[in-house]
């Protein structure tokens, strides 16, 4: 039996930390800490001077095979602040082989790339930090990297294995040294290759430099050579070696070094450089354009834009010189039968797409193809009907309910002339199979709601929730007593699926990246919450406090999420909704990403957002109150009314007032006059927004006088603002917990306290909404957006807008989430963003579908108008820029287009704005969203026809020249 000698590993890295923290490497070896920092090799530091630490470490055994391992930086108490951003591999060959060469003719683990000893050396590894945020590691996502990237690297890896040297015949007083580097911006037929002042890298000469390996699996290019030890340290650089010396670059920066520190005894037999990335002259950038697909215009849609519409879309991006194309969530959202489901972010399920989105012509034409030649009359009577429907439909918003209505009529009788063959092909089979878990409730769940007349599976009796996966089975058997209208929704899900993957894989031939939207919630009345009720908190609702888009606060009406059941199955739901859009996608923007952090959860009987609260949160507890003299804790959570604050607020209807609304609780000091001042409470059934809102006191005929209806609505705003005038709100599931009411020093009832109350609250509020939440919003954060993460190869961005914790770049850096950057709503002090100062990786845009376009807020405010052009834009003279196209437009895209943001998206009307003639309609008409108005009609359109666009080769061109201007790339990735 042979014996394994033992082998050193020493690691050495440079990362700068805080005072306090200290680096740990730990892997999946025991001798690592089997994953537990607290277990691994504890980091020595030294000081190199100029901000620089080193840390090395050590470990010693006999490794056989390979181990894992990565970075982490810890605290005092061994708590990970960050863990380097790649899990690294280090492989160890059974025995070293007779000669300790450059690689092998064959095509094992060594020539691969990842070994790096041979079961009886002293190995050191010479690693880089790796952030998660560095460009290169951002875009090597897979699903991104496919579309943006095309380097020929299937053919560098047979070159590299062609090439590689036999194995050196040195003595073993040499020291083997591995260079490892990674790129991902190879233009077709570049390799890469290392040159440095040693004979092995050709002594600085280009034709002399040898050419590195790919390891194809971890894109990571390699090249091992032996050096004297009386030849260290080597100097070196990579360099992009073409077909042509034009194409050649060497990487900017110093030089590298390589050389033994010695630190684990005597020097080592091999050296491993693991030197992270090439160093590119500057970071790779993208720009885009966005719109919902509902928007779209073309000379075939019908109602509204549509999957197909979505290939020609491509085509305009491509044809301006973008590469990526973002749009709004497209699941279905079927809840009401009627415009209140045009709400895109309302999903009813939150893997089927929207039948609003179905190009029908070609529904038709497919069933006309399986029905044969003799039923051709009968889809000539159906085209013919589309055509009609086309024509009547063609208005300037989208007619929500028409146009649906309209696709699923002609879809339901596709579907009856050919359900069989459908059914029993071998396409339909596919799909069904594949799609099954989620396809088979959805389509029994619309079966139901359409039997019931009502998505709200709570009134399903014993086809509720609490046997939903048995009706699914049962229900979704042939023979069942709904299974044809469920074979329908089969049969439209196919077909919408069918549509979207191919605009995906146009948009893939011609390198631009589709971009989705992921909604951070669902409706209560979906598949989701009937299937998967112990997910969600249904007695809450989920929404945004008050902020820039909506000084109410919002309340989107879905329920919180039930975040410790979900984490009993690694966050599956979340995941399975993450892997199911990159079917389609290859970016994604996560909604309201701040919600996986902290969400604003509110009663589920309140309407707006302001009496919310963060969950989860760490809450005041009532001794903390106590404590600071707050006995009086029913004072501050109840609603403060008093017959003065109801002067103040109703006028001479005080009276009427307190006598519809209110019962009167006693006294509190009297009037300057005399007179006792009244409190009062809610009356039981006003006591709730949604008892005060929903009652019959502020409802009015049609065709009432403007008199009534103004009055009756100042009425409605003062009572709620009553109801919202507390200090604290309490925790309905722990009587000793509270929470301050956001914005409480606006409210009369904190006014009215003495300062030293005041101050209190004060303190605990400012704690509150502060350092109280960090670690527990950043750990929740770490705990859950990994699960996104980590189950998609797509590039993923945050909705980072709003009330921003501290914690959050932080942990978006850390993870390698894009954040986004608003103009309009800046992250930093100031009334305007400066894109030139915007992290790089971010998405940055002037405008989004939350907002007024770019022209209309420009042209509402001439006053702000004329503060931005010249401090923003540099412009002089007001009256010249009146109006927002072209000159200042052109400016604000221009500016856009050279920040360092990674992507630069543009909403299709601020790009439409560059020209003249495309900028007539009123600017107010273009917006896509009021975030201040729950019931909302989403039905913009685009006025100009894809195809015209396609066809205006000038704005194309402006388009594209402000592409090239600012150095983003025009197609694939280029250096």
């Amino acid at each position: 039996m042979s014996v394994i000698p033992k082998t050193t590993v020493g690691f050495r890295i440079k990362y700068w930390t805080e005072w306090g923290q200290n680096l740990v490497v730990c892997g999946n070896d025991p001798r690592l800490g089997s994953w537990d920092v607290r277990k691994g090799v504890f980091m020595r530091c030294q000081h190199l001077g100029e901000d620089q630490l080193l840390w090395t470490g050590s470990v010693t055994g006999h490794f056989v095979g390979s181990f894992d391992y990565r970075y982490a930086v810890v605290d005092r108490d061994m708590n990970v602040v960050r863990w380097d951003a790649i899990v690294r591999h280090a492989h160890f060959a059974p025995a070293m082989p007779e000669g300790r060469g450059g690689g092998s003719d064959d095509n094992s683990s060594e020539a691969s790339g990842s070994a790096v000893g041979y079961g009886r050396d002293k190995v050191e590894i010479q690693d880089t930090w790796e952030f998660q945020s560095h460009p290169e590691n951002l875009f090597a996502r897979e699903s991104f990297r496919d579309v943006a990237l095309d380097d020929g690297s299937g053919k560098n890896v047979e070159r590299a294995l062609d090439a590689l040297p036999e194995p050196s015949t040195h003595s073993r007083d040499f020291i083997h040294i591995r260079l490892e580097v990674r790129t991902l911006r190879l233009l077709p037929g570049q390799r890469l290759t290392a040159t440095g002042d040693c004979a092995a890298l050709g002594g600085w000469e280009r034709d002399a430099a040898p050419v590195m390996n790919l390891d194809a699996v971890t894109r990571t290019w390699w090249l091992d050579f032996d050096v004297a030890p009386e030849d260290l340290p080597v100097r070196y650089k990579y360099a992009l070696r073409g077909a042509t010396r034009a194409a050649d670059a060497m990487e900017k920066g110093v030089d590298r070094v390589v050389a033994p520190l010695g630190w684990i005894g005597e020097s080592p037999s091999r050296i491993v450089a693991r030197d992270g990335h090439f160093r590119y002259p500057g970071a790779w950038r993208g720009s885009g354009l966005a719109a919902p697909v509902f928007s779209l215009r073309s000379c075939d849609s019908v109602g509204a834009g549509d999957f197909v519409d979505l290939r020609t879309l491509v085509d305009v991006a491509h044809a301006g010189g973008m590469n990526v194309v973002q749009v709004l969530p497209v699941n279905d959202t079927t809840v009401h039968n009627m415009w209140w489901d045009s709400y895109p972010y309302s999903s009813v399920s939150v893997f089927a797409l929207h039948p609003l989105y179905l190009r029908i012509q070609q529904v038709v034409s497919e069933a006309a193809r399986i029905a044969g030649p003799e039923h051709t009359n009968r889809f000539a009577s159906l085209q013919a009907e589309v055509n009609k429907a086309k024509a009547a439909l063609d208005l300037k918003e989208v007619d929500y309910e028409a146009t649906v209505k309209v696709k699923m009529s002609v879809a339901r009788r596709c579907f009856e002339a050919v359900k069989t063959p459908f059914l029993n092909s071998t396409e339909f089979s596919e799909f069904l199979a594949e799609n099954a878990a989620w396809l088979k409730p959805y389509a029994v769940f619309c079966a139901l709601r359409d039997l019931f007349g009502t998505a709200q599976h709570w009134r399903w009796g014993s086809l509720g929730s609490d046997n939903s996966a048995g009706t699914v089975t049962r229900l979704s058997q042939p023979g069942s007593e709904v299974y044809n209208t469920v074979a329908l929704h089969y049969f439209v899900q196919f077909h919408l699926d069918a549509q979207l993957r191919a605009a995906a894989a146009h948009a893939k031939r011609v390198g631009v990246i589709l971009k989705g939207d992921l909604p951070i919630g669902v409706d209560k009345a979906s598949v989701d919450t009937w299937m998967y009720p112990n997910l969600f908190r249904m007695h809450t609702s989920t929404g945004a406090p008050p902020d820039d888009f909506d000084p109410n606060g919002q309340n989107w009406g879905f329920p919180t999420y039930n975040w410790e059941e979900m984490s009993k199955d690694g966050y599956g739901w979340w995941r399975a909704r993450m892997s199911h859009l990159e079917r389609y996608f290859s970016a994604m923007r996560i909604d309201h990403v701040l919600g996986f952090f902290r969400i604003w959860e509110l009663p589920a009987h309140t309407r707006v957002g302001r009496m919310g609260r963060f969950r989860p949160s760490v809450p005041i507890r009532r001794h903390e109150l106590e404590q600071r003299g707050l006995w009086f804790v029913d004072r501050l959570c109840e609603p403060r009314v008093t017959s003065s604050i109801l002067r103040e607020i109703f006028g001479d209807r005080d009276g009427e007032v307190a006598g519809r609304f209110m019962e009167e609780t006693g006294h509190d000091g009297h009037l300057p006059d005399g007179r006792a001042i009244n409190t009062y409470r809610f009356k039981a059934e006003f006591s709730t927004e949604e008892g005060l809102l929903g009652s019959d006191a502020f409802k009015i005929r049609d065709g009432s006088p403007d008199w009534l209806v103004e009055e009756t609505e100042a009425m409605r705003k003062g009572l709620l603002h009553l109801q919202h005038n507390v200090c604290l709100l309490r925790d309905p599931e722990d009587p000793d917990a509270f929470y301050p009411r956001i914005e409480m020093q606006k409210t009369s009832s904190f006014n009215e306290l003495e300062g030293w109350s005041k101050d209190a609250l004060n303190w605990l509020y400012d704690d509150y909404f502060g350092a109280r939440q960090d670690t527990l919003w950043r750990e929740n954060a770490r705990r859950t957006l990994p699960a996104l993460m980590t189950c998609t190869g797509q590039l993923v961005c945050g909705e980072d807008l709003g009330m921003v914790p501290p914690c959050v770049p932080p942990v978006l850096d850390e993870l390698g989430i894009l954040g986004l950057r608003i103009q309009r709503m800046p992250h930093d002090e100031g009334e305007f963003g400066r894109p030139n100062r915007y992290p790089y990786a971010t998405v940055c845009s002037p405008s989004c579908h939350d907002t007024t376009t770019t022209r209309a807020w420009y042209e509402a405010d001439r006053h702000r108008r004329a503060r931005y052009a010249h401090q923003v834009l540099g412009m002089q003279g007001d009256g010249q820029l009146a109006s927002c196209f072209p000159p200042p437009m052109a400016a604000i895209v221009r500016q856009h287009m050279a920040s360092p943001s990674a992507l630069a998206i543009f909403p299709a009307q601020d790009l439409l704005a560059l020209e003249s003639s495309y900028a007539q309609r009123p600017a107010e008409e273009e917006t896509i969203n009021d975030p201040t108005n729950n019931r909302h009609y989403w039905r913009f359109r685009l006025h100009v026809r894809l195809e015209d666009m396609l066809a205006n080769s000038e704005w194309l061109a402006d388009i594209r020249e402000m592409v090239n201007e600012s150095g983003r790339v025009d197609g694939k990735m280029t250096t």
